[in-house]
């Protein structure tokens, strides 16, 4: 059971109400950062770090993470139509630890300025082709890699000056970095493998190329408002 609470909800999570709960703080943590730019990288951590926080473990994959809901504005309208930055959430969502949920629509480009406008009707044959595909590519690397599903989650970067974050997420025989670049300019990303880590790195998104680490660091240059799922790289 999922209970609707706007603020802190670690008072109905506690074993005895709601397995978890729509994660509206997930949601404006995700606009912040991405669609409005009102939240430094650190900023965005501090939130999401204060949900771990905040949230009892057996909960935190039952969470309801949200990027928007019947009774809120469109993600796509919170991002003033830009696609990158939508897609930015929706990848950061897609990556999280919990139930990533889709408000219907969202897939389709549904826009809405405010809660009444953003209960439209689905736009049945006016579908945005382009981000249909996308998020069915998306789901489909989602399916492909457990961590993202049940893996563990640690945080790796944090650059306020370059307005990037990075964490991996981990599971037996599985491993994610993922890699966000939510600046206007390119910006060269830097995390540590584990030492079990293989050499040979690929983005599971097709976007990025192969990557070798180098000296345990994997190095890879994103574009602006970007982000890459590096896994290990197939022979």
């Amino acid at each position: 059971t999922i209970s609707e609470e706007w603020g802190n909800a670690t008072h109905y999570m506690l074993g005895d109400m709601f397995s978890g709960t729509m994660n509206y703080r997930f949601a404006w943590a995700l606009e912040g950062f991405f669609a409005v730019d009102k939240l430094s990288a650190s900023a965005f951590e501090d939130r999401l770090a204060t949900l771990r926080h905040d949230t009892p473990a057996p909960a935190l994959k039952a969470q309801m993470n949200l990027i928007g809901s019947h009774d809120t504005r469109r993600a796509l309208s919170a991002c003033g139509g830009d696609l990158n930055r939508f897609k930015q959430m929706v990848v950061f969502q897609m990556s999280y630890p919990g139930a990533p949920t889709i408000c219907y629509g969202d897939e389709a480009g549904l826009r809405g300025e405010n809660d009444i406008a953003g209960r439209r009707a689905f736009p049945w044959g006016k579908e945005d082709a382009e981000l249909m595909g996308f998020y069915r590519s998306l789901l489909a690397a989602r399916r492909a890699h457990p961590a993202l599903q049940q893996g563990s989650y640690q945080t790796l970067l944090v650059d306020d000056a370059k307005r990037l974050h990075a964490f991996v997420r981990r599971a037996p025989r599985s491993v994610v970095y993922a890699l966000f670049n939510a600046g206007d300019a390119p910006a060269g990303v830097a995390v540590r493998l584990d030492d079990a880590d293989s050499e040979r790195w690929e983005d599971a998104l097709g976007m990025g190329e192969e990557v070798t680490a180098q000296g345990g660091i994997l190095s890879v240059m994103l574009p602006a408002r970007s982000f890459a799922w590096y896994v290990p790289a197939e022979d």
